[in-house]
């Protein structure tokens, strides 16, 4: 199912209730989103076991500026390799950071993917992929909280990522 402008979709399969976002405005808003579909879908059919619950939000940061490779003034120095030979020759640059904190994992993908690869990196674009999940048996009660607190780690390493120029860039 699709939003009226297509800017979100909700998914439903056998094992999945899935909803993206290409307009996202707040978590707020998402979460309200998601817990009135929810509880639409459970009124629908009833009382169903959940073995996974996951907050998943791709930052594609895109900047109109030379140097494609060039991220120090955006991005945090901890996540920028060094480059010094083949620079022009880069086709793709990622990283994969894997947490396991017990009650759920986190997987953070970020890198320059470049949508045109396998040609040399020529677009000044950075992922932020960060995806916050728990999988086993989950109660209905604890969905609301556990999304809270996947969102709220998830906003802690998104800021932990980005520079004041980047900030500046976003909210200009």
């Amino acid at each position: 199912f699709l939003g009226f402008k297509s800017e979100k979709k909700l998914t439903i399969a056998s094992e999945v209730l899935c909803i993206e976002s290409d307009a996202y405005d707040s978590y707020e808003l998402l979460k309200k989103d998601f817990t009135e579909t929810f509880a639409e879908f459970i009124k629908v059919f009833g009382e169903i076991e959940i073995n996974f619950l996951g907050l998943r939000y791709i930052n594609n940061i895109e900047i109109a500026e030379d140097g494609p490779l060039e991220w120090g003034k955006y991005i945090h120095s901890k996540l920028l390799l060094k480059f010094t030979k083949h620079k022009k020759s880069l086709s793709r640059v990622f990283q994969i950071l894997e947490y396991n904190f017990g009650d759920y994992n986190l997987r953070y993908q970020f890198g320059m993917h470049n949508p045109d690869y396998p040609a040399p990196i020529r677009r000044k674009l950075f992922t932020l992929d960060i995806d916050t999940y728990y999988s086993g048996l989950i109660e209905l009660a604890e969905i609301s909280t556990g999304l809270d607190k996947f969102h709220k780690h998830t906003q802690t390493l998104f800021e932990e990522s980005i520079t004041d120029d980047l900030r500046g860039f976003m909210h200009g």
